[in-house]
């Protein structure tokens, strides 16, 4: 049996859902390791649900901001267990791991591949001079010809090709009979606004916040947890703390609002859940986000708070459209099924 290591020092949000799943629907065929940091969110509150044959394995030092100590001991831990696992394909996943995991030292036969979920570069926030280091270390990684990027989508497909000569386009998905399955069992009112993820600046909860002050009527839930949800001081404002996965399908199968305000995405996975659950998707313009909510074909995409205000003024058989063509696109280009594939493909 063929061995797989990942690397993911990102390993909580999109990341920590998207190894999950891909690990979960490949373990009968391969032996899977995963090497991760842990961040401010533990793991048992995610309430993870990797197969028990999967191996864990925590990298202390391993930690999103630049330490050239903590990265150096990381470097060594990870070029350790490379030689103990001694894998035939390796999967780097999100920047820190991609920029630490394409320096080790590969076999000829080994492959290897990076997920960036969302280049470093592109995240807003970010000094022009922040922006220009984390470009050119992926221009100058990325040409490193034995590691081949993966992108999640055609946002961030476009993005690579600027930063490597060598990369493919495998579309994020998820497992629709999965989410069939789930029951609608949850005290949430359908007529609630939901986001989900990790209360970061990535997430933008005070413009999260902000909505909800505007519409004091409306119950406003976040689905998640995070280092800014002090941020979230509106009454109407609800934070859930982490939910199993079937706990947050459930809920976007009854509400009918589903916002993400993103300030930057790779493609993201509780955007696809939400649009399959049937809400009408409220976005930023981002990439990620831009290429799944078309705006006024699949939901709204706005770029300030005007345009937001404006969305949820949508009129109902306008906003009913919009949820079935979001619908059908899942169904037809995102799938879990066909990413599993996919990933098999190029592993072989």
């Amino acid at each position: 049996m063929k061995k797989i290591l990942y690397i993911a020092e990102a390993f909580d949000g999109g990341v920590l859902s998207f190894l999950q799943e891909l690990t979960n629907n490949l373990v009968d065929q391969y032996e899977i390791t995963i090497l991760y940091g842990r961040r401010q969110t533990s793991l048992e509150q995610r309430q993870t649900t990797f197969d028990p044959r999967i191996q864990l394995i925590e990298i202390k030092s391993f930690q999103r901001a630049l330490n050239l100590n903590a990265d150096y001991q990381t470097y060594q831990e990870l070029k350790k267990y490379l030689r103990q696992i001694d894998p035939d394909v390796i999967h780097l996943n999100s920047s820190k791991a991609g920029y630490l995991g394409r320096l080790l030292p590969y076999r000829k036969d080994q492959k290897v591949f990076y997920n960036p979920h969302g280049y470093s570069f592109l995240m807003q926030g970010n000094t022009h001079h922040q922006e220009k280091i984390y470009y050119l270390a992926e221009k100058t990684l990325g040409y490193r010809t034995k590691v081949q990027t993966v992108a999640v989508g055609q946002g961030e497909y476009l993005q690579s090709k600027k930063v490597t000569n060598n990369s493919i386009l495998v579309n994020n998905g998820i497992d629709l009979q999965a989410i069939d399955q789930i029951a609608v069992n949850t005290e949430i009112s359908e007529k609630a606004v939901v986001t989900v993820g990790r209360i970061d600046v990535q997430k933008n909860p005070r413009l999260f916040n902000q909505l909800a002050q505007l519409y004091p009527e409306k119950e406003f839930v976040w689905l998640g947890d995070g280092p800014l949800k002090d941020q979230l001081t509106a009454p109407n404002v609800r934070i859930s703390d982490w939910l199993a996965h079937e706990q947050i399908i459930a809920i976007l199968k009854k509400v009918q609002t589903f916002v993400l305000l993103s300030k930057w995405e790779g493609l993201p996975l509780a955007l696809l859940e939400a649009m399959y659950c049937g809400n009408y998707c409220i976005v930023t313009n981002v990439i990620g986000n831009k290429e799944l909510i078309r705006d006024n074909e699949t939901g709204a995409v706005i770029n300030d708070l005007t345009q937001l205000l404006e969305a949820f003024k949508c009129p109902r058989a306008k906003r009913q459209r919009l949820m079935t063509n979001a619908q059908r696109e899942v169904e037809k280009d995102y799938n879990l099924h066909k990413m599993v594939q996919r990933y098999c493909q190029i592993y072989g």
